[in-house]
């Protein structure tokens, strides 16, 4: 893919900022790729044993559907998502993909959206995506069987460090400017920090967080899982704080800092 690619954003009352393309399904591609080599290709945490049923909210281009359903053959895996998922890939038997927003859709008791169905609701990157993470929650609550698993992969990029691990982004204030928008929209940008929390009290038993340090540059020897995300976060994130700063006014212009 090549780092000249621009994703189309949208300005309208759906929070979530990109719209489908060519372009935003490549994106996706190398997102999920970086970040399955940045958990050292383990995409999964949760200890799960034969499971049966398992729901991607917010699947995207079926990356991570198609993953699942090819470590857990024996489990029908839903992918779920508000934009069609492109054919980039053939569709594995043991995948169904559901067309539609998540809260929408549990609203309206959809067939498949039972409660205590689930073994596993796997969500990743959806701070873009959720304007009410208790409401979210508790509805993924509802889902889990007795002993089933949530597992929510966010990204943290408001809390910069130099090489030997101290705070330095404590006073850019251009970061709290890019989370003010989206905030008016109900974007909690800072999830990643806040959702164990959040977690505790919608009641989750066991709450366990585990962290990954990324990078902006390329090479971190030491940490060589970090090289394939650093490519993509340089190419990436100039559209994201476009749409930040531009939500901010909830106009086509850029907000003047």
């Amino acid at each position: 893919m090549t780092t000249s690619q621009q994703q189309p954003y949208q300005l309208t009352d759906n929070a979530y900022p990109f719209v489908p393309s060519t372009a935003e399904h490549n994106r996706l591609e190398e997102q999920c790729a970086a970040l399955n080599e940045l958990v050292l290709d383990k995409p999964i945490r949760a200890p799960l044993k034969n499971p049966q049923k398992i729901l991607d909210i917010g699947c995207g281009t079926g990356f991570q559907t198609d993953l699942l359903a090819k470590m857990y053959p024996n489990a029908t895996i839903i992918g779920l998502d508000m934009s069609p998922v492109p054919d980039l890939r053939p569709k594995r038997d043991n995948i169904i993909y559901i067309l539609g927003e998540f809260k929408e859709l549990m609203e309206k008791g959809h067939e498949l959206l039972q409660p205590g169905t689930f073994d596993l609701v796997y969500q990743r990157m959806l701070l873009m995506g959720v304007t009410s993470w208790p409401r979210h929650l508790e509805s993924v609550k509802s889902l889990l069987k007795p002993g089933g698993f949530f597992e929510s992969q966010e990204m943290d990029f408001w809390k910069m460090y130099d090489r030997e691990n101290n705070l330095i982004s404590q006073d850019w204030h251009f970061l709290d400017v890019a989370t003010r928008g989206p905030a008016e929209q109900g974007l909690n940008l800072k999830i990643a920090e806040a959702l164990p929390g959040h977690l505790d009290e919608a009641g989750y038993d066991s709450v366990q967080q585990e962290k990954f340090p990324m990078a902006f540059q390329k090479g971190w020897k030491k940490r060589p899982e970090t090289e394939k995300l650093a490519v993509y976060l340089n190419w990436a994130c100039r559209p994201w704080w476009r749409r930040f700063f531009e939500k901010g006014r909830g106009k086509g212009r850029m907000r003047r800092l």
